[in-house]
């Protein structure tokens, strides 16, 4: 796949281009794998904005959505620096995890979507990263969570819709509050 992205890099991605690329990715790869392959140059262009090396990290929209953009990962990591080791719950796509690993030594990501897991471990190899930051698919609320600091940036959707109460976010307050006094 990462032969296919380097190939459609500085490509004519534009609606009107789509056929035409398709059909070029087509000639080398199954019809699902140009679609994906496709999706993933589009989103990366789309991802340019909150990751200046999105040429080489990989994304699924509604994650590039909700992910920080890099001024703002940067600042909240900076809250975590000199701590040995960190956590970020609910991980996403790991852009958190990402800046937290140029400040702690050791950073545990841990996502509970399966997806967005694999794509947070690629996006932490992609940056040469997976010395220091762990990616767990799991409900972090079940862990035993051996580190010095969390963080956490919790969901305001549900079902594709904005939420307003603390309750219905997610995790809930309960949940991070109850972590706090864990730590």
């Amino acid at each position: 796949g990462r032969a296919g992205l380097d190939d459609l890099a500085g490509a004519d991605l534009g609606d009107e281009s789509t056929l035409a690329r398709l059909g070029e990715l087509r000639a080398r790869h199954s019809p699902d794998e140009a679609a994906a392959l496709l999706d993933q140059a589009r989103l990366r262009c789309a991802a340019l904005g909150k990751f200046p090396d999105a040429a080489r990290l990989f994304f699924i929209d509604e994650a590039l959505q909700q992910a920080s953009n890099i001024e703002v990962a940067r600042y909240r990591a900076g809250l975590f620096r000199g701590y040995t080791r960190v956590a970020d719950l609910g991980c996403g796509i790991g852009a958190d995890s990402l800046a937290m690993a140029e400040v702690a030594a050791s950073v545990l990501a841990v996502e509970r979507d399966p997806v967005r897991a694999r794509l947070a471990a690629a996006n932490v190899a992609a940056r040469g990263l997976a010395v220091r930051v762990d990616v767990v698919c799991a409900d972090w609320t079940s862990l035993a969570l051996d580190v010095e600091a969390a963080f956490a940036d919790p969901g305001r959707r549900v079902g594709g819709r904005r939420v307003f109460h603390l309750d219905q976010m997610e995790p809930p307050l309960a949940a991070l509050l109850a972590l706090q006094s864990r730590l």
